[in-house]
């Protein structure tokens, strides 16, 4: 009779657990492997909802911004608009063959993995999924692009105030050095 209601109590507890893990109340147990694991599948997310395509447009306009210069320098001449849109292509296809997505999401779910436990990844992953997350991944380069003209403007507003402040530091700190870099 014992080892019938060990059983039952075995069964009943294996759903418990099994009802509260499809209910999203059980998280894995914390080890690196769990963490890596819940970490990737929510970097995949990340990558199915457009960051790689993101970080790579990013990515080329940065590096098609800071060519443009030597570029020009070394043909003696301003590029045309059309050539500054293939450098830009070309950036943007050389960056894809050096950063594949297997490499964003394996890299993205390291960094997620050391900063965060299964149970925060797997909170995460519950946002992620919901109308809210979906809403906010739809948006992420929208808003990263919105805050950053405003704080860009809000910054520009006041940078001759700054300049003045830094130059004031900087004259106390350093001796021999004139306020206002003269």
């Amino acid at each position: 009779m014992r080892s019938r209601n060990v059983a039952l109590w075995g069964g009943v507890v294996a759903m418990s657990i099994v009802a509260a893990a499809c209910a999203g109340q059980v998280s894995a147990p914390d080890t690196p492997e769990n963490r890596l694991e819940v970490a990737v599948a929510l970097a995949t997310m990340f990558a199915e909802a457009g960051a790689v395509d993101r970080a790579l447009s990013e990515g080329a306009e940065l590096a098609t911004e800071s060519t443009i210069p030597a570029l020009e320098l070394d043909l003696g001449r301003a590029l045309t608009d059309e050539e500054k849109v293939r450098l830009g292509e070309i950036m943007r296809g050389v960056l894809g063959e050096f950063l594949t997505e297997d490499q964003w999401v394996e890299t993205v779910g390291d960094v997620l993995a050391d900063h965060f436990t299964v149970g925060e990844i797997d909170a995460l992953t519950k946002f992620y999924k919901s109308p809210a997350g979906v809403r906010f991944m739809e948006l992420e380069a929208t808003l990263t692009r919105d805050i950053d003209d405003r704080v860009g403007d809000a910054f520009d507003e006041r940078f001759d105030a700054f300049a003045a402040r830094v130059d004031e530091e900087l004259s106390r700190s350093f001796e021999g050095l004139s306020e206002g870099g003269e």
